[in-house]
């Protein structure tokens, strides 16, 4: 079903979109770049069904599943309480960049040695790891904007950053578009004409 395709943008909008299994057999299966967000994959459910942070089990087996992986802080603090070494052990499983939002502070990237783009790795898509250079991180700053809804920023900023990484753009210039685009989505409420506002083609009062 994805053999061609050239690449895939996981969104985990409700966490139960797939298992372990399935992420490890689509990895092994699919040789193009994987971006995710992880998202709701952290949330559980209450028996009053009501979602809240938890700690992702088999957490390892799930980044080596993902070239590219989006959280926001929030769910970085909840994988670990050393981001820093989090950010390590993502890269020694194959992740190329973790990008990290923060909301009105924008976003941070971590990328592994020798990733600056998508060309950047192997012909299968795993990162290529060059010895000698450094992780390289920086946090790019988001727009300031009158905020309105916070409703769907993350989806918009991976959507974008994904985007520009498959157009060709370096991680810098994909994250600070990204950020761009979540901030005016926030200055947008609900769904409706969402596509024409992130455009700017709505002319608001």
């Amino acid at each position: 079903m994805v053999g061609d395709l050239d690449a895939l943008y996981l969104n985990f909008i409700s966490g139960f979109e797939l298992g372990l299994g399935t992420a490890v057999a689509l990895r092994q299966g699919f040789g193009g770049w994987i971006y995710a967000d992880l998202h709701s994959l952290l949330l559980g459910m209450g028996g009053d069904g009501l979602r809240s942070l938890q700690p992702l089990p088999e957490a390892p087996s799930w980044f080596a599943c993902f070239d590219l992986i989006q959280v926001n802080e929030d769910e970085m603090r909840e994988l670990s309480v050393d981001p820093l070494a989090l950010a390590t052990g993502m890269l020694d499983r194959g992740v190329s960049a973790l990008l990290v939002t923060l909301g009105p502070q924008g976003a941070v990237y971590l990328a592994a040695p020798g990733f600056a783009r998508l060309g950047d790795g192997r012909a299968d898509g795993r990162s290529a790891g060059r010895t000698g250079l450094a992780v390289r991180t920086a946090r790019l700053a988001a727009p300031v904007v009158d905020a309105i809804d916070p409703t769907g920023c993350g989806d918009v900023f991976g959507a974008t950053a994904f985007a520009h990484l498959l157009g060709g753009a370096t991680i810098e210039v994909a994250v600070e578009r990204a950020s761009r685009a979540a901030a005016r989505n926030a200055t947008f409420r609900g769904a409706s004409g969402l596509a024409s506002h992130l455009r700017g083609s709505l002319v608001t009062p």
